[in-house]
């Protein structure tokens, strides 16, 4: 169980990560209008306006993903497996916490998973 200094350290790194996609969520928002099909563009500066809608689309869509990982860390913080990774059961290091807050696997099993792939 990490010591209650590193847990305040770490949901402080994840609210201003969590602050921070606020700001980029609303913007990707607005990103995502639709285009009105009776504007005065041009026919390829429509289709480069879609392109760049479905690219803020998507972005908009990792951006909630991430959010929704960083508050289910949050939430989980308080319990005795928060910072414990979830395959081989060890401790997760502080470090790897405080660059990804939401890490649910230490490095060598997250790289063992990836070459299985």
């Amino acid at each position: 169980m990490l010591p209650e200094k590193n847990r305040r350290q770490l949901r402080m790194i994840i609210e201003q990560e969590l602050e921070k996609l606020e700001s980029s969520l609303e913007s990707l928002r607005d990103q995502t209008q639709p285009i009105p099909p009776d504007g005065t563009m041009g026919r390829l500066s429509r289709i480069e306006s879609m392109a760049q809608m479905e690219t803020a689309e998507n972005l908009l869509a990792r951006a909630s993903r991430r959010r929704e990982q960083l508050r289910a860390q949050l939430e989980k913080m308080n319990s005795p497996d928060y910072g414990i990774c979830a395959r081989c059961h060890q401790p997760i290091p502080l470090e790897r916490l405080k660059a990804v807050p939401d890490a649910v696997m230490c490095v060598p099993c997250i790289e063992a998973a990836t070459r299985r792939r």
